[in-house]
């Protein structure tokens, strides 16, 4: 674990969090868990930013320039998050869970929804789509701005 994540103790915390989660009855996290859902390197800091963000917290901010820093494409960001939402909005909203959705994926998601609304979570779809666009289209000239200012309207959200 500490190999995958770069000895990143908040990452670890993060990944060790998700194995819990994954094992459940299980109870011990064994060598084959960590292998099979730690994610190494920057895929594991764009989950981070993910789960950041749909637990509406703040530190969402500062993964988006971890990530920028990192020297991420903000396309492969891009593509998770706008996953992230449309599972969120079938989860949570549609008719119940996916087959292609595992179920602690499931579990975790469920734990948001009194975070969001459907009109939220298709407002975000909708801001990351058109980033996605306005990279594709050359409109875009900084994707990790644009990133910043969407996440922002929804993990500085008052009240």
């Amino acid at each position: 674990l500490a190999d995958l994540t770069d000895r990143n103790t908040a990452l670890m915390a993060q990944e060790i969090k998700k194995l819990c989660i994954y094992i459940q009855e299980d109870r011990v996290i064994e060598k084959k868990h960590v292998k099979e859902l730690v994610v190494p390197g920057h895929e594991s800091s764009i989950f981070n930013l993910s789960d950041s963000l749909f637990a509406r917290n703040k530190q969402a901010l500062g993964l988006v320039l971890e990530l920028e820093q990192s020297g991420i494409e903000p396309m492969q960001i891009i593509g998770l998050l706008e996953n992230q939402a449309l599972w969120h909005l079938h989860c949570l909203f549609g008719s119940g869970h996916s087959k292609n959705i595992r179920p602690f994926v499931v579990k975790k998601i469920k734990a948001h929804k009194p975070k969001w609304t459907q009109a939220e979570l298709e407002n975000l779809l909708k801001g990351l789509r058109e980033i996605e666009t306005g990279i594709k289209t050359g409109r875009t000239q900084h994707p990790f701005a644009s990133m910043a200012e969407t996440i922002g309207r929804f993990v500085l959200k008052p009240g």
